[in-house]
């Protein structure tokens, strides 16, 4: 199955907590992260768009299996949380190529 894009749906895929981690920079806040050329604070659109100040999910799971590690976007800290979606409502960030 294609999507809009014209990208396989099978090629998206989480990152892993080092991939999501390195779009931070933490000398930015609310979001972490800075514009295209490196020279300022995002705004929208720039690169990515509908970015939340909110935490985000990685592929990388914890030590106990019941957790994954994230990466929160208003301040750059990495944690870990549990997996059960009643207990936690957390964005995603897909990505494709690349592993």
């Amino acid at each position: 199955m294609w999507t809009q894009n014209g990208t396989n749906a099978g090629d998206w895929r989480l990152p892993n907590r080092n991939e999501l981690n390195s779009l931070v920079d933490v000398q930015y806040f609310n979001p972490v992260l800075c514009n295209t050329a490196g020279t300022g604070p995002w705004t929208s659109g720039d690169p990515f768009t509908n970015v939340q100040s909110y935490f985000y999910w990685s592929s990388t799971t914890y030590f106990n299996i019941d957790e994954a590690w994230g990466v929160s976007m208003l301040n750059g800290a990495v944690f870990y949380t549990p997996k059960e979606p009643e207990e936690n409502y957390n964005h995603v960030w897909p990505v494709r190529g690349g592993h």
